[in-house]
């Protein structure tokens, strides 16, 4: 219950940071994702290991793997924006982008797959999470 209050908190100080700093500073907009994103993976890990709900773990399990991967690009964006305010993004920053790109190819099978598919992986997983290591969800990378 906690964890959760904690994630949600983090969650609105994010939005409220983005919509009160943007006309201020407009690389706030970074910091915002970067807690965004902090919330929906600690949010994740929350569903899936505590509430161990299958439901919930059919949404929040591997659909948002992609989105985990903008974390450096974000935090090296607002770093670089804080350090030369006056450069923008130009076409050499979408080189960051490009395990995002894979990982999203990667799991696009799953992600086009049925609710129903999800759930019974995820309903598979939590009787026997030795299952992990054979479960092929990605096209380019499997579990150790």
């Amino acid at each position: 219950m906690l964890f959760s209050l904690i994630i949600s908190l983090t969650a609105l100080v994010a939005i409220v940071l983005a919509i009160f700093n943007y006309n201020k500073q407009n690389n706030a907009i970074y910091i915002s994702l970067f807690l965004l994103i902090f919330s929906l993976y600690g949010l994740t890990h929350y569903v899936t290991v505590n509430l161990r709900d299958v439901y919930w773990g059919a949404i929040f399990y591997i659909n948002f793997t992609p989105i985990y991967l903008l974390v450096g690009p974000i935090i090296f964006l607002y770093a670089r924006q804080n350090l030369h305010p006056r450069k923008k993004l130009n076409k050499y920053d979408l080189v960051h982008l490009i395990p995002f790109v894979l990982d999203l190819i990667g799991i696009s099978g799953y992600l086009f797959s049925s609710f129903e598919s999800k759930q019974e992986l995820i309903q598979s997983l939590y009787n026997s999470p030795s299952d992990f290591r054979t479960t092929e969800f990605h096209l380019f990378f499997h579990p150790l």
